[in-house]
């Protein structure tokens, strides 16, 4: 059985009052109160009932407050989460196996401080990370924009954009993330969508924003550019560019039109794909270094 822990802490914040289990570490609740506070109250599974506060597993409705040590090896869901900072004999932290997938409400807010070791999927539909956190699986919304107001948020394996609605002008805010090595960026949005902080430009420098993968698929337009005006800023992918059947890329979408190659070491155009470059001469190229895989009905302009 695990180790039981912690002491009441009292919380009043506006229209919500209540108390929790800690260890005498109070989590800043303002402006997430109308969920219900869950504590992690001993070692133990996330999916077991004893390691929660009277019981209580969480749910899609609750603040979920790590202050012990919490494993998950299934699926689970939660509004908010708050992992402490080591305290005392405090040793609150979270281990998501690869079988795992956290999902969160929208208007999430997580804040870890203490460790959270991800080897999982993570889903995030609109909300707030507050502090560096290394995902394996992400999954975001292209409608429901995620602010990772602190720097240093990673993936180690993939990154995939879906959408259930019209896509935001920016599907991350804040700060980009980091890739790992072999990391792969999905598109999977299912409509038109301009590239945003979730790749940046080879121009810009460091190993920020810049996955050795990337996928367009599910009826995504992918518009390489972004933004950018003028689009004159240079992108490499080092590993494959792969295109499925009814996506597309484009690097010349009006006011955008890219004056720098797209340079991918590995490309792949599937039946049905579509590939147009710049209509500036010369300049907004896509080029590949090592293996060129083009399917027949693949179309480029």
């Amino acid at each position: 059985m695990g180790q039981s822990r912690g002491f009441h802490d009292t919380f009043n914040v506006a229209g919500f009052w209540g108390f929790i289990w800690t260890n005498n570490i109070k989590p800043n609740w303002q402006g997430h109160v109308n969920t219900l506070p869950v504590a992690s109250v001993r070692d133990g599974p996330w999916e077991q009932a004893t390691t929660w506060l009277a019981g209580l597993t969480p749910s899609n409705k609750t603040v979920v407050y790590i202050q012990s040590s919490v494993s998950l090896t299934s699926d689970a869901s939660a509004a908010h989460l708050i992992i402490p900072s080591p305290k005392g004999i405090s040793t609150p932290g979270l281990s998501c196996g690869s079988s795992s997938q956290l999902s969160f409400t929208p208007s999430f807010f997580i804040q870890a401080d203490g460790p959270w070791q991800n080897q999982g999927k993570v889903i995030l539909p609109g909300g707030t990370v507050a502090s560096p956190i290394t995902f394996f699986d992400l999954v975001l919304d292209a409608s429901q924009p995620v602010q990772f107001s602190a720097a240093g948020s990673a993936v180690q394996n993939s990154l995939k954009i879906t959408s259930t609605g019209t896509p935001a002008a920016q599907v991350i805010t804040g700060n980009a993330l980091t890739y790992g090595n072999g990391a792969s960026l999905i598109y999977a949005v299912g409509s038109a969508y301009d590239r945003g902080l979730e790749w940046i430009t080879q121009s810009e420098g460091g190993v920020t924003g810049k996955p050795t993968n990337v996928m367009i698929t599910q009826n995504t337009l992918l518009n390489v550019a972004g933004n950018d005006s003028p689009a004159s800023k240079l992108y490499i992918i080092p590993g494959t560019l792969s295109i499925d059947g009814g996506s597309g890329l484009t690097m010349n979408k009006a006011g955008h039109e890219m004056t720098e190659p797209l340079i991918a070491q590995n490309l792949i155009v599937n039946n049905q794909a579509s590939v147009t470059v710049s209509s500036v001469a010369g300049t907004g190229d896509l080029k590949v270094s090592a293996d060129l895989k083009i399917s027949d009905g693949a179309l480029f302009n």
